[in-house]
């Protein structure tokens, strides 16, 4: 499963991170998977932008973003 931006989610993230004075963001930081999930849309493999690898180390990384 893989995963595409969607404007509208993106721009509601980016609207709550000035609201929370770039608390949002730092959480984000730490926890990329929370920010795919809050501005991607789930999308076929063939589709997808980026792709959220998961290993059982606790290390969470997105392909398509810097780790």
């Amino acid at each position: 499963m893989g995963y595409s931006k969607e404007r509208v989610r993106v721009m509601v993230v980016w609207v709550c991170t000035l609201l929370t004075v770039g608390t949002l963001r730092l959480v984000f930081y730490w926890r990329p998977d929370w920010m795919l999930k809050c501005t991607c849309v789930t999308e076929s493999l063939d589709k997808a932008e980026y792709v959220l690898l998961e290993v059982r180390s606790s290390l969470t990384c997105v392909l398509g973003l810097d780790c």
